[in-house]
């Protein structure tokens, strides 16, 4: 090995090692008796998801399935691919050029399934690029007949208890995808827009020159209201306003006399109105009013006055436009009373014929015009435009509209989850619906639909098309027999294919997953389990974040895979993983590599000291690094490492060059889990006969000594004054190689033990300072005078400019100086008079820095401060 080696090249070098001896069989076969650790990882998504998240599951999983069997666990790891869903469906489109409607089913289908296969073939080779080793079984292919049987199955158990049943609601609907979307998925992605709001006056009818003023949150929603609702126990109000005055204030002409809640009349009208008479809601019941639009269907219930109970009192005018195309309250409402359902919009999210003014166009193209349209004839009282939340589709980013669809759902604890997506490539529904009287079935698996339809369960191809052909016999008059069109939502698919073998009692040791933890894979799994075995799926859960960007993980661009793993652990970008740890890791091995003639420490300044303080070092790292692990926490220890690594390169090496060696092999079994790669070849280089690989020895064990928390802390100080040391020199335009006579270190806390602790370390600074000696003074602080000063940043809330303060302070003598610098230090804050008035200073609005007597140089921190002899 060498500093500059092609991290691939060793990479590479390593695999067809491991391929040759059999390691990855040797390391799952290792500890098959030892205690079990079941892990469920996210599937990972065959086509049409990021590679990043690939890469952050794999990697994530593997670290802590190898940390789990280096401890002696038997670690088993169930995952598998999703091979359905709107994710793939999309990426399908974009690589066709074209939308599903555009396309034959069948071919479509084809051609899903045909990207689902090449995913997992190019996904297995990432995996085995990045080193992971599944071990044997505990892995699912959603395209297999056996993983649609098993969420049929499921499927079958809820319908039998009533929790999968059809249901009108509104749903979120994805207008290019053209299909209902769980709540889950539509709040994944919610960009900020600007929107109306708008006041309606709706003429009453009978009533001459009166109006319900109505305000409308969501404008376009006006083209589906069927009715007006008002509270049944709110008092309104019938009032008239002066002539030409509107909601801003502003002069419109006669406005009539307007109908509202009494409740909402000082924040809907401006100035003063005259009551005319008050009304209870009840009293408003089947009034009737003239509708905005006239192009929707009337029914004879249609264009009144309902009452309920949910109209909002709070905002608003106390009058709610029932719109149940659009609104779940109103489509509550539409059901209670008897009213339609119009079907406003195509497949697409256009508006359809009914809408002939706009047809074709989004309802959310259309609101700036019917705005315009109903100021035009003068319904329009007021307008606000604000700042909403916009959600979009989370696969094509495609806006989602509130809609009113035929959905089939599952009742979970936490609430309704929709289930089925009208669309071409999933598992399909297993309902199947009579022709003839209407029967609904639910199939419990592929071999009930090969007995019902006669035919042996290998000829069955359970995708659509090929199931929508089948008909099967109706149990209750021996009609046929056709499934309903929707496949499933593919996340409660990888719900119910993740659960670990049913033959394992109890639940998963560890989940993880990407994204939310309760309303992400982990919680559908947690929700799925309950519902089908009232048990716990899984102990702990791990939810990674997804929120890097897919530019900073170009696979192809980035050769090294051990780069990719500990980018995944640190949260860095692959590049920087390289730059800033894999190299100067392998810089660091080489050196302790090449270290054959191993200087003896009594020949280095503080050479035995350095080296026992490398071995406590790599205890200290290897305790905190087991705790974050055993915590879940990969992120925390990669941080751990990597503090390591900086101590080893930025202070062991340059001060005890020709040493390290007897560190590299409990190293090499730390990285194992992070960076097994180079932690391989580590281990070849090392020349170790006892095992043939670094993944079959034990995560390693060095036990703390008495000794190292002092050690450590006795360390840190050195390194503190080392970084003072050079401050000194900087500031003082010493050259970095240059000897200083003197160094004198002084201790600002009082410290009387400053001394003795730090005496042995002195040969050590001494070598690091360059300084020809080095000699601790407590009386150091009285060698220099301090100086007072405000920070810039800091601005000072007191009527007194800040350049009479920092003149009262550089006036301060020397004495003065110094006791206040020792109150700020000590975190304390001080009081000086400047121009007659008493001033307060806080310590973090003042800076203290340090003037030296001719020839020397000084620099000091909070702790201690330093002086060095120049000339």
């Amino acid at each position: 090995l060498t500093a500059e080696t092609s991290l691939a090249r060793i990479e590479e070098e390593v695999r067809r090692f491991w391929r040759r001896r059999e390691v990855p069989q040797a390391f799952h076969a290792a500890r098959q008796g030892g205690p079990p650790y079941v892990i469920c990882q996210q599937p990972l998504q065959a086509a049409g998801g990021a590679l990043a998240n690939q890469v952050l599951l794999l990697a994530t999983t593997d670290l802590l399935a190898r940390f789990h069997t280096m401890r002696g666990s038997a670690v088993q790891r169930w995952t598998g691919w999703l091979c359905h869903g709107l994710a793939l469906e999309v990426a399908v489109e974009r690589a066709l050029e074209q939308v599903i409607a555009d396309y034959d089913l069948e071919q479509f289908n084809t051609t899903c399934r045909q990207a689902a296969v090449e995913g997992i073939e190019h996904g297995e080779a990432l995996a085995e690029r990045l080193g992971v080793w599944p071990g044997p079984g505990g892995a699912f292919h959603g395209l297999e007949p056996q993983a649609v049987g098993v969420v049929w199955a499921a499927l079958r158990q809820l319908w039998e208890v009533g929790r999968l049943r059809r249901e009108q609601c509104v749903a979120s609907v994805c207008t290019r995808c053209a299909t209902p979307l769980s709540s889950v998925e539509a709040s994944r992605r919610l960009i900020e827009v600007e929107r109306h709001s708008v006041w309606v006056r709706l003429p009453w009818e009978g009533e001459p020159d009166t109006y319900f003023l109505v305000w409308v949150p969501v404008p376009w929603m006006l083209v589906g209201m069927v009715a007006l609702a008002v509270h049944p126990e709110a008092e309104y109000a019938l009032v008239e306003m002066p002539s030409g005055m509107d909601s801003t204030g502003r002069d419109s002409g006669s406005l009539g006399r307007l109908l509202l809640a009494e409740s909402a009349l000082k924040r809907t009208l401006p100035g003063e109105c005259r009551l005319v008479r008050r009304l209870s809601g009840r009293a408003l019941r089947d009034v009737r009013y003239h509708p905005p639009f006239t192009f929707l269907p009337a029914g004879k219930d249609s264009g009144r006055v309902l009452l309920s109970e949910e109209v909002p009192l709070d905002r608003g005018t106390g009058l709610w436009p029932v719109t149940p195309t659009f609104d779940a309250p109103s489509l509550t409402l539409a059901q209670d009373y008897n009213l339609p359902v119009p079907r406003l919009l195509d497949d697409w999210g256009g508006l359809d014929d009914t809408a002939m003014p706009w047809r074709g166009l989004s309802p959310l193209d259309v609101e700036s015009l019917l705005v315009e349209e109903l100021k035009g004839r003068g319904l329009l009282f007021g307008e606000r435009v604000s700042a909403q939340a916009q959600a979009l589709c989370p696969y094509c980013e495609a806006p989602l509209l509130p809609l009113a669809r035929s959905v089939w759902l599952v009742e979970t604890e936490s609430g309704q989850w929709i289930i089925s997506r009208d669309r071409a490539w999933g598992v399909p529904l297993p309902v199947w619906i009579c022709e003839a009287c209407g029967h609904e079935l639910c199939l419990a698996g592929v071999d009930d639909l090969a007995r019902r339809a006669g035919l042996a369960a290998s000829q069955l191809d359970p995708h659509r098309p090929a199931v929508d052909r089948l008909t099967i016999p109706c149990e209750d008059c021996g009609g046929s027999m056709r499934r309903v069109a929707p496949v499933v939502d593919a996340a409660f698919e990888a719900a119910v294919l993740s659960r670990p073998d049913a033959s394992r009692q109890g639940p998963a040791n560890l989940a993880i997953g990407v994204g939310d933890r309760d309303l992400g894979w982990p919680g559908d799994l947690a929700e799925v389990t309950a519902l089908t075995t009232d048990a716990l799926a899984w102990e702990q859960a791990l939810a990674l974040s997804d929120e890097g960007t897919e530019e900073a993980w170009d696979i192809e661009r980035i050769h090294s895979a051990d780069a990719l793993r500990w980018a995944t652990y640190a949260e860095i970008t692959p590049d920087r993983a390289e730059r800033e740890f894999l190299r100067p890791l392998l810089g660091l091995l080489v050196s302790f590599l090449s270290s054959s003639d191993e200087v003896a420490p009594e020949r280095v300044p503080g050479g035995d000291l350095l080296d026992r303080w490398l071995i406590a070092r790599l205890r200290q790292a290897i305790g905190a690094s087991t705790q974050a692990l055993d915590a879940q926490e990969p992120h925390r220890a990669a941080g751990e490492l990597a503090i390591l690594l900086n101590d080893l390169v930025d202070w062991y090496l340059p001060q005890r060059p020709g040493g390290g060696r007897q560190v590299l092999e409990p190293l090499s079994r730390l990285l194992a889990p992070f960076t097994p790669h180079l932690a391989e070849a580590i281990h070849r280089q090392l020349g170790e006969r006892e095992r043939p690989s670094v993944h079959l020895a034990p995560w390693p064990t060095l036990e703390p000594a008495a000794e190292d928390r002092v050690l450590l802390t006795r360390m840190a100080r050195i390194r503190c004054l080392a970084r003072l040391g050079q401050r000194a020199r900087a500031e003082a335009d010493i050259p970095p190689l240059r000897p200083v006579r003197r160094a004198i270190i002084g201790s600002l806390v009082d410290s009387h033990e400053e001394r003795t602790d730090l005496a042995p370390f002195a040969p050590l600074l001494a070598k690091v300072l360059a300084a020809e000696q080095v000699q601790f003074a407590p009386d150091a602080r009285t060698r220099v005078e301090w100086q007072l000063s405000l920070r810039p940043q800091r601005r000072l809330k007191r009527d007194l400019a800040v350049a009479e303060l920092e003149t009262a302070l550089a006036a301060l003598d020397a004495e003065t100086s110094a006791h206040l610098a020792s109150q700020l230090r000590a975190g304390l804050s001080v009081g000086l008079q400047v121009s007659g008035q008493p001033i307060t200073l806080l310590p973090d609005q003042v800076d203290i820095s340090t003037l030296a007597s001719p020839g020397w140089a000084a620099a000091a921190d909070t702790d201690h401060l330093i002086l060095l002899e120049v000339g």
